[in-house]
């Protein structure tokens, strides 16, 4: 990192750094949730996702985020792999009807 502590993810083709501006607390004085108010002071971005010919337009056809979505891991719109934090939580676990679009579901 140039500008705050924590070291970058390497691995990561977008990191950004951030200052906390404010901590909020929420859900009741005693259920130690907060949500963390950042201010992004510097980004980095892996050339390879960059539209052709750009220095800071980001090519969604070339960058496939993983992300959790309910509790499950998704990239490219599918589900990857199972994730211990839906077992923590006890979510049922997805089955391939579940990832398809309604319009793509078919009762048996």
């Amino acid at each position: 990192s140039d500008l705050v502590d924590p070291p970058r993810v390497a691995e990561c083709p977008i990191q950004l750094e951030a200052v906390v501006e404010e901590i909020h607390s929420f859900g009741g004085q005693d259920s130690g949730l907060v949500a963390f108010e950042v201010r992004v002071v510097r980004s980095h971005i892996d050339d390879a996702i960059l539209v052709d010919g750009s220095d800071r337009y980001i090519d969604p056809q070339r960058w496939d985020p993983l992300i959790m979505k309910f509790c499950e891991f998704f990239g490219g719109g599918t589900n990857l792999r199972p994730s211990r934090l839906a077992e923590g939580w006890q979510m049922p676990a997805l089955t391939a009807m579940d990832c398809l679009a309604p319009e793509d579901r078919t009762a048996s």
